[in-house]
């Protein structure tokens, strides 16, 4: 509450976890959409809020959104490590996560 001001209005910048086979997420209390290819800034306590949220992928648990200064330079680019299968990922809408898994429809 008596916190330092400059932090609490810090923005960082987030997207999507490289990972994750959904193209994008959107936060269901900002309503902001995050995806692999664009950095969102966000403020820091959105942040604080949002970087607890995990997924499985082959047994391991991996954050769903990265930080901007979190990505490695050296980060693998190739397509076939890309691909995730859905039935890899668990649904945390049921453990009250903040995020939903949006759809993209091509025309």
């Amino acid at each position: 509450m008596f916190g330092n001001k400059e932090q609490e209005n810090k923005v960082v910048k987030v997207k999507v976890n490289q990972l994750f086979g959904r193209a994008q997420v959107r936060d269901t209390v900002t309503g902001k959409i995050f995806t692999k290819d664009a950095w969102v800034e966000i403020e820091s306590k959105v942040w604080d809020r949002l970087k607890e949220n995990n997924f499985t992928l082959n047994g391991e648990n991996h954050s769903l959104l990265v930080l901007n200064e979190e990505v490695a330079e050296e980060q693998d680019n190739d397509a076939s490590d890309d691909y995730v299968d859905d039935s890899d990922i668990e649904d945390d809408a049921f453990n009250g996560s903040v995020l939903q898994d949006t759809e993209v429809e091509e025309e």
